[in-house]
């Protein structure tokens, strides 16, 4: 037995008693396939497209209509220097980096401190996007748990190898045909989303208030 068969064994990866034979479809049996799973990128584009019709045609005027805002912010003088550290070596620099580059730059200490607080912001995303991106969040995850969709994830990196877990126990229980498997596990990684993300629509106006009050704090100790 060679390596990939003994991998393959159905000792390994059925019941006792099911082989592989069993799931050969027939005239009369009808199995999953994994390339039925190829479907999954076409609706996928489909779930792009449709976001972003949602975005800007029922978030973005409802955010207006609710009186979503975004705050003017300061724009940044362009400065090679600052640029380059702050794309190649980090967003937030230390102190004896922010001394060698007001030197480097010619600077006040002040103004690059300044600089770099205003490039970061500048990096934030607005309250409206969060707005608009939260609420398609809402929608999808509150349509998906109640109509038995299946859901990917924005992933952030924090979370990746749960949702490579997940879609993996997904993609495992369809070629298994153990579908009532993957309804259960979808059923649980979907339970809370839609109310977590419709928590984030009342946080992120909390959370930019609270940034402005930190820069306006800034600016008046400056």
């Amino acid at each position: 037995m060679g390596m990939l068969e003994g991998f393959w064994h159905h000792g390994y990866w059925l019941p006792p008693g099911a082989t592989w034979e069993d799931f050969k479809e027939s005239a009369d049996i009808d199995y999953p396939q994994p390339q039925d799973l190829l479907l999954c990128i076409p609706g996928a584009l489909l779930l792009i497209f449709v976001r972003c019709l949602f975005e800007r045609t029922v978030a973005l005027p409802l955010g207006r209509g609710l009186g979503v805002s975004d705050k003017r912010r300061p724009k940044v003088q362009t400065n090679a220097t600052l640029e380059g550290f702050y794309v190649l070596l980090g967003r937030t620099p230390k102190k004896e980096d922010l001394i060698a580059l007001a030197k480097q730059s010619d600077l006040p200490l002040k103004m690059v401190e300044t600089w770099f607080r205003h490039r970061r912001a500048q990096d934030h995303p607005t309250l409206m996007k969060k707005f608009c991106e939260a609420s398609w969040r809402f929608i999808f995850y509150f349509t998906s748990f109640f109509s038995g969709l299946a859901l990917l994830y924005d992933d952030f990196k924090e979370q990746i190898i749960h949702h490579i877990a997940t879609i993996t126990l997904l993609c495992v229980s369809y070629c298994a045909n153990m579908i009532r498997f993957g309804m259960m596990v979808m059923l649980v990684h979907d339970a809370s989303d839609y109310i977590l993300e419709k928590r984030q629509d009342a946080r992120s106006d909390t959370e930019e208030s609270d940034r402005s009050e930190a820069e306006d704090l800034a600016k008046n100790k400056e």
